[in-house]
C-alpha cells in the first residue's frame, strides 16, 4: 500500500466489506493424553505423556512435541537440528520444499479445505567476527513453508490459525506447527462504522491522525493463540503505521513503524474508551477523580474492573469514583498513575483502554527524601534478580501502544515467583527513563549500574526501531540507543526487547555488539510486534523455567523464545536473537538459572550469532 496520512484514509477511503460479516465458532478440542500419543507415533516420538497447565508434551532426547489442550494445535521440534547453529543442512530448493510439504501435510489429513500456501522462508543465522568485526557469514538452517487459512475472501490472522513446515536436510521434516481450528457459522454481525473507527484510532492512539501514516491496512479473521479457550474467530483490521518520534541525539524525527492491537471490524466485540483520554489528567492529593468509559459493540451483561499500577483495583462499575489516589513518584519526581479499564462482555470477549493521571502533593514537603538504597549489588549467581520497565502512553511524544504492561509484568511475576529469584524494579510509563539502560559516561549519562546492568535479566517493551528502542518520560531523552548501551559489565546476562525492528536482519543488528560486556544474550524482532493475549513475557518465562519431568532441564532460553513468539503472534511477524561468544563460553545453550547449564561470561566477546524466524 501506498503510504498516506491515517486521517486522510479514514475520511476519503471507502471501506470495502459487504453490511454483514460472519462470526465462525470454533468446535471445542478434545485432547486427552491417548491422543497425544497417537500423534506422536506419527514422528516415531515414544515416551509418557507429562501434563503441564495448558500443555501435554512428549520428549525423546531432542525431539519434542507439544500438544495444546485447549485448541489441540501440535508443536513439534527436533531440537538437535531446528534452529541449532552447529546444524550445516543441504536444503532442497523453495519449489522442492512446498512440494514436500503440501504432500506431508495431505498424506497426514492435516492440509484443510481451507488451507493457502502463504510463504517460504529462510531460517538462518548470521555471524560477524574478526578485527571491527569485518567477517560476516551466513548459514541457513531450515525452509519453513507457512500456510494460513481463506474463509470467505478474507485470509486469517494470529497465532491460532497457522501450519508451519520446517524442513531440513534433504527435505528432512525437522518440526511442525500446527494450528487449525475447526469452524462453522455462528452468526452475522453489522460492520464497524468509519465514524467508529475513527473514534477509536484517535482515542487509542492519542495523536494526530494527520501525523500518522498508513503502511498497511489488512481485514482479515482474527484466531487467537492456541493456548486459549478461544470459541469465536471474528474479523478484524490490523492497521501498519508510522509516526515520528523525536530523539535529543538526532536533528531528524525517527520515523516508528507499529502494528496496532486487531481491532474489531464488527459490532460483536466491545471495544472500550475511557472518555476522558484526550489528554494527562492532574489532581491534587485528596481530590476525588471520576472517570467513565464508553463501550462500542460487544453484548451486554459487561462485567468492568478499573485498576492502578500503583493502587491496585479501584473499581468495577462503568463509572469509577475514587476519594483518594496515591502519589506516584520516583527520586522526588512526581510521576502519573497509568489506570486502565477491562470490559468483558456475555461472551468473554475482551478489550482495555488506559489514561494517565497524575496525583500532586498539596505541599512539595509531603514528598519523601529520595531513595538512600540506589546501590550498585553484585550478587551470588544463585540469587538472582529480575526488572522489568514498560511503556505504552507516550504523551504524545509517539501514538499509545497495548499490551505492554502485560508482558513485562507478566514476566516479572512468573520469574519472581521461582525458587530464589528476586524483582529490583518494575517501572511503568512517566517512571520508566531511557537512563536506566545507558552507560554511566554515554552522552547525558547513564544509570545502569543501579538498573538494568544491577539485574540478571532485564525486560523492556514499548517502542521501538532499528538499534534503538523508546520511552514516554522526558527525564533524560527519549530514545535508548545501542550505542549507548553497555551491558553486562555489572551482573546483566539476558535482555529482553518487546519492541518492533530492534534486531533487523542482514546484519543491522551488529549495532548491538558493542553492548556485549558479559551479556549473554538479547531477544527481541525483526519485524513489527504487538502485545499479546497471552502476554508473550508470561510465556517465555512459563517456557524456561518448565520441566518436563522433575530431573530434566528446562528449555534453554532460545527454543523458549521461539515457542513464546510462536504462540503469541502471527506468521507474518519475525522474532530474532543475539548471542555473544568466545573461547570458553556456549552462550547459546543458557537455561535460566536453577533450570539448566548456564555459560561462563563473554567479558572479550570475539563473535556474535544472530538468528531469526517466522512466528
Amino acid at each position: 500500500m501506498k503510504p498516506e496520512k491515517l486521517a486522510k484514509w479514514l475520511n476519503e477511503t471507502p471501506v470495502e466489506y459487504k453490511d454483514s460479516l460472519i462470526i465462525y465458532e470454533t468446535k471445542k478440542a478434545r485432547v486427552e493424553p491417548e491422543t497425544v500419543l497417537k500423534i506422536a507415533k506419527r514422528f516415531n516420538l515414544y515416551g509418557e505423556v507429562q501434563s503441564e497447565r495448558d500443555i501435554y508434551v512428549v520428549c525423546q532426547a531432542k525431539r519434542v512435541l507439544v500438544m495444546y489442550k485447549a485448541s489441540g494445535a501440535i508443536y513439534y521440534g527436533d531440537f538437535a537440528r531446528l534452529h541449532q547453529p552447529d546444524y550445516r543442512p543441504e536444503l532442497p530448493s523453495e519449489k522442492e520444499a512446498e512440494k514436500i510439504a503440501i504432500g506431508y501435510l495431505k498424506q497426514n489429513d492435516w492440509w484443510p479445505e481451507t488451507a493457502i500456501l502463504d510463504k517460504i522462508t529462510v531460517g538462518q543465522f548470521e555471524r560477524v567476527e574478526g578485527e571491527k568485526r569485518s567477517r560476516q557469514t551466513v548459514h541457513p538452517n531450515h525452509l519453513s513453508v507457512e500456510v494460513r487459512f481463506s474463509l470467505g475472501q478474507l485470509k486469517t490472522y494470529g497465532p491460532g490459525a497457522k501450519i508451519k513446515v520446517f524442513i531440513g536436510h534433504s527435505g528432512e521434516i525437522i518440526g511442525l506447527f500446527y494450528a487449525a481450528p475447526s469452524l462453522h457459522k455462528y452468526a452475522e454481525y453489522p460492520p464497524l462504522s468509519k465514524a467508529n473507527v475513527l473514534e477509536v484510532l484517535t482515542r487509542k492512539l492519542s495523536f494526530p491522525l494527520n501525523k500518522i501514516e498508513i503502511k498497511d491496512v489488512t481485514l482479515a479473521y482474527f484466531s487467537e493463540s492456541p493456548v486459549l479457550e478461544s470459541r469465536f474467530v471474528q474479523p478484524v483490521f490490523v492497521f501498519t503505521l508510522s509516526a515520528p518520534i523525536k530523539s535529543k541525539r538526532r536533528q531528524k524525527p525517527t520515523a516508528l513503524e507499529f502494528v496496532t492491537h486487531p481491532l474489531p471490524a464488527t459490532s460483536f466485540s466491545p471495544i472500550v474508551l475511557i472518555e476522558e483520554s484526550d489528554s494527562r489528567m492532574e489532581i491534587k492529593q485528596g481530590e476525588p477523580l471520576s472517570l467513565s468509559c464508553k463501550v462500542i459493540g460487544g453484548t451486554k451483561p459487561f462485567k468492568f474492573c478499573w485498576e492502578s499500577d500503583l493502587d491496585g483495583q479501584l473499581g468495577d462499575e462503568s463509572v469509577l469514583h475514587v476519594n483518594r489516589l496515591s502519589i506516584s513518584h520516583r527520586e522526588r519526581r512526581i510521576t502519573s498513575h497509568t489506570i486502565k479499564v477491562t470490559v468483558t462482555d456475555r461472551y468473554g470477549n475482551q478489550d482495555t483502554h488506559q489514561v494517565a493521571v497524575k496525583v500532586s502533593p498539596r505541599d512539595h514537603r509531603e514528598l519523601p527524601p529520595a531513595s538512600s538504597t540506589k546501590t550498585v549489588s553484585h550478587t551470588d549467581p544463585d540469587d538472582p534478580y529480575v526488572g522489568v520497565e514498560w511503556c505504552n502512553l507516550y504523551h504524545g511524544s509517539a501514538p499509545n501502544i497495548s499490551g505492554t504492561d502485560a508482558s513485562a509484568q507478566g514476566f516479572k511475576n512468573h520469574i519472581q515467583s521461582l525458587p530464589g529469584w528476586s524483582s529490583r524494579f518494575d517501572w511503568g510509563n512517566d517512571n520508566a527513563w531511557e537512563e536506566d539502560f545507558k552507560f554511566t559516561s554515554a552522552p547525558g549519562g547513564g544509570t545502569d549500574p543501579f538498573w538494568a546492568d544491577n539485574v540478571h535479566f532485564a525486560f523492556f517493551a514499548g517502542h521501538g526501531s532499528s538499534g534503538s528502542f523508546w520511552f514516554g518520560s522526558t527525564v533524560d531523552d527519549h530514545e535508548q540507543r545501542a550505542q549507548d548501551s553497555r551491558w553486562g559489565d555489572g551482573i546483566l546476562n539476558w535482555v529482553v526487547l518487546h519492541a518492533c525492528q530492534t534486531m533487523r536482519a542482514n546484519f543491522e543488528w551488529d549495532v548491538w555488539c558493542d553492548a556485549f560486556k558479559g551479556l549473554h544474550q538479547m531477544f527481541g524482532f525483526h519485524t513489527n510486534t504487538e502485545g499479546s493475549n497471552p502476554p508473550l513475557g508470561a510465556r517465555f518465562a512459563f517456557w524456561m523455567s518448565f520441566r518436563i519431568l522433575p530431573w530434566m532441564d528446562g528449555f534453554d532460553m532460545q527454543t523458549a523464545w521461539r515457542l513464546a513468539c510462536t504462540e503469541c503472534f502471527d506468521s507474518s511477524m519475525e522474532y530474532a536473537s543475539i548471542y555473544a561468544g568466545q573461547s570458553g563460553t556456549d552462550t547459546h545453550n543458557d537455561h535460566l538459572p536453577g533450570y539448566g547449564h548456564v555459560s561462563a561470561d563473554p567479558t572479550t566477546p570475539t563473535y556474535w550469532v544472530y538468528s531469526k524466524g517466522t512466528c
